[in-house]
């Protein structure tokens, strides 16, 4: 689920209005096939919810967001989309991944964005570690 900042996300982009934008994250949801909940600081009774997107209203977004991270009990399922250099730093802290809103492409989306559904690799397999030695011992000094 991609957690996003909703004025922040609003205010990187072109479009005018949340309803807009709203909209056009939707579109991406149907195209990855996921859903999204974007918060906006702010109150208002208003139902702006879509079969894929789910729009809250927090008084203090930031601190909404925050507090979903914090108390996520599942990393993975969540990709928070925010330029705040705040809330990125309790993401990474809590596992989560982030896209920066101004990298953010809801209207075409680029394959080389994050995939949930891949599972990173940070380990290097018996012929990379020893192709890697191989270079590095290149460069040893005699």
């Amino acid at each position: 689920m991609y957690l996003v900042d909703g004025y922040n996300l609003l205010y990187s982009t072109d479009l005018d209005t949340r309803e807009e934008l709203i909209s056009s994250l939707n579109k991406f949801c149907v195209y990855r096939k996921k859903r999204a909940k974007i918060v906006f600081d702010g109150y208002s009774n208003e139902n702006l919810n879509t079969e894929l997107v789910q729009v809250e209203f927090a008084g203090d977004a930031d601190k909404s967001i925050a507090e979903i991270v914090e108390t996520c009990d599942n990393p993975s399922y969540y990709i928070l989309v925010t330029s705040d250099k705040e809330l990125k730093y309790i993401a990474r802290k809590n596992k989560i991944k982030t896209i920066r809103s101004d990298e953010f492409n809801f209207q075409n989306p680029d394959p080389v964005q994050i995939k949930e559904d891949e599972s990173e690799n940070f380990f290097l397999t018996e012929t990379e570690v020893e192709e890697q030695l191989k270079e590095f011992n290149y460069f040893q000094k005699s």
